[in-house]
């Protein structure tokens, strides 16, 4: 959104009964990690991945290991590093529609500017609950 701060996430998100990758949340994002490993460098994120080369360059790729839930194509569930549950659920699609329809992109951009040049503590994108939708 801002050309300071900017990366590109990468979903990679298995099948709900696909247990290939691995059983549990958990096991999917270490699994993706090492697979990403034999590659780059990979810096564990809250719930992504963060590419690097080999010499420690940022891409600015975030990789986002998850699993669909019950087959949707939709909602999906995170593991969550550090967080006070250890899964997400989030549907990607929600919430680009609730920033395209908030009608409130430029406040978001400044939020997003503000936050890099003062080091504020300030999310413009979150993970939706069970009960709660935008």
């Amino acid at each position: 959104m801002i050309r300071e701060d900017y990366d590109l996430d990468i979903i990679c998100y298995f099948p709900a009964d696909e247990i290939a990758a691995g059983t549990t949340l958990k096991e999917i994002y270490g699994n993706v990690r090492s697979s990403l490993e034999k590659t780059y460098q990979v810096r564990p994120k809250t719930t992504a991945l963060r590419l690097l080369d080999k010499d420690g360059g940022d891409f600015r790729i975030d990789v986002i290991p998850g699993r669909f839930v019950n087959g949707s194509k939709g909602d999906a569930f995170l593991h969550q590093n550090g967080g006070s549950k250890d899964y997400l659920k989030t549907n990607l699609q929600t919430h680009i529609d609730h920033i395209a329809g908030s009608g409130c992109t430029d406040i978001i951009r400044l939020m997003k500017l503000l936050r890099l040049r003062n080091g504020l503590a300030v999310r413009t994108f979150r993970s939706i609950s069970w009960s709660s939708r935008f």
